[in-house]
C-alpha cells in the first residue's frame, strides 16, 4: 500500500547544518588558496580573466554535485535490488539508505576530484591558479558531507540513513535487535 508506515523507527538526528558552516567552508577555500600562494611564490604569471575563474567554480560545483547525485543514484538502486520488502513497502522507498552505502555516496564526490585535479594538472601543465581553485572549490563544498562521515563512522552499520535539510535522520529498521 502507498500509504503505509515506513518499516523504520527515528533512533538519532544528527545536525549538520549550523550558522558558521559557510563562513567556515569558505576558510577552508581560501586557506588552499593562501597555501597555492605560499607554495608557489614564483608563480607570477598573469591571472587567467574572470570568465575562466568563474567557469572553473562552477564546473567544479557541478563536477561535485554530479558524482554525488550520481552515486547516490547507483547506490539506491543497488540498495533496491539487494534488499527485500519488509511489510509491504521497501526499506529505501522514501530514499533511505544503510549506513555503508551512505558512506560511499558521501566519499565518491571527494574521490571523484582525485582524477578531475590529474586531469586539470595535465591539461594546465602544473599547478596554475585555475586548478588550485577547483581543489579550494571542492574542498569548501566537501566540509559537510566530511562532518556527516565523521559522524557516520560512530553509527552501528546496521542503521539506514535518511537525508533531511538539516542533517541526517539514524533509523532504526523495525524488527531488528
Amino acid at each position: 500500500m502507498p500509504l503505509d508506515p515506513p518499516p523504520f523507527f527515528l533512533e538519532k538526528e544528527i545536525r549538520l547544518s549550523f550558522k558558521g558552516l559557510s563562513p567556515y567552508a569558505a576558510c577552508v577555500g581560501l586557506f588552499v588558496l593562501l597555501a597555492f600562494r605560499s607554495l608557489f611564490p614564483e608563480n607570477h604569471t598573469s591571472p587567467p580573466s574572470l570568465i575562466v575563474f568563474i567557469v572553473t567554480s562552477a564546473g567544479s560545483v557541478g563536477f561535485y554535485r554530479g558524482i554525488r547525485l550520481l552515486s547516490y543514484w547507483l547506490v539506491w538502486a543497488w540498495v533496491i535490488r539487494t534488499y527485500p520488502s519488509t511489510g509491504g513497502i521497501h526499506p529505501a522507498a522514501r530514499g533511505e539508505l544503510p549506513r555503508n552505502a551512505y558512506l560511499l555516496v558521501l566519499v565518491s564526490p571527494c574521490l571523484g576530484f582525485i582524477p578531475l585535479c590529474a586531469v586539470l594538472h595535465g591539461f594546465y601543465d602544473g599547478f596554475r591558479p585555475e586548478l588550485w581553485l577547483c581543489i579550494a572549490v571542492g574542498a569548501a563544498i566537501s566540509v559537510r558531507d566530511l562532518r556527516a562521515v565523521w559522524h557516520l563512522v560512530f553509527i552501528d552499520s546496521s542503521r539506514w540513513l535518511k537525508e533531511t535539510a538539516i542533517g541526517m535522520d539514524v533509523l532504526k529498521l523495525v524488527g531488528s535487535d
